[in-house]
């Protein structure tokens, strides 16, 4: 049973054992290197079906897919919520604005940071303010 991560996943490399410690990459950040299991490693066994279950990694075999007990759609609606919460996607117009791929989180000072429908949203947002105006 196998399954790959989504998102970077920060790690205690202290209490990793010999193997996982093997998969670990080092970030380096201000306080100095952080260990992390970067996106798309690859986690086995009761490890896969936990990850997959908790929506941070995404089945790689249909014994995984199986275990998992959920349908496309709610692993799925699932992964996107641990994203969102990762991310600090909490108000529920955010979340909306996230799964609709017009935002992808925020930057440092909390400002939207613009998904790939960000254009068609802001055009969208226009087109209504100008119809309003004529009312």
């Amino acid at each position: 049973m196998k399954a790959a991560l989504l998102l970077d996943l920060y790690a205690n490399a202290g209490a990793c054992t010999e193997e996982q410690r093997s998969r670990l990459t080092f970030l380096q950040s201000k306080d100095g290197p952080v260990a992390i299991f970067a996106k798309g490693s690859v986690v086995s066994g009761d490890e896969a079906l936990i990850r997959c279950q908790t929506g941070q990694a995404s089945p790689l075999d249909e014994e995984c897919r199986l275990a998992c007990g959920m349908t496309d759609d709610q692993m799925t609606w699932l992964q996107t919520e641990y994203k969102m919460a990762t991310l600090g996607v909490n108000d529920k117009d955010d979340k909306e604005l996230f799964r609709a791929g017009i935002i992808l989180g925020y930057d440092d000072k909390l400002s939207y940071i613009p998904g790939p429908n960000w254009a068609a949203y802001q055009a969208a947002k226009a087109e209504i303010e100008k119809t309003d105006d004529i009312e």
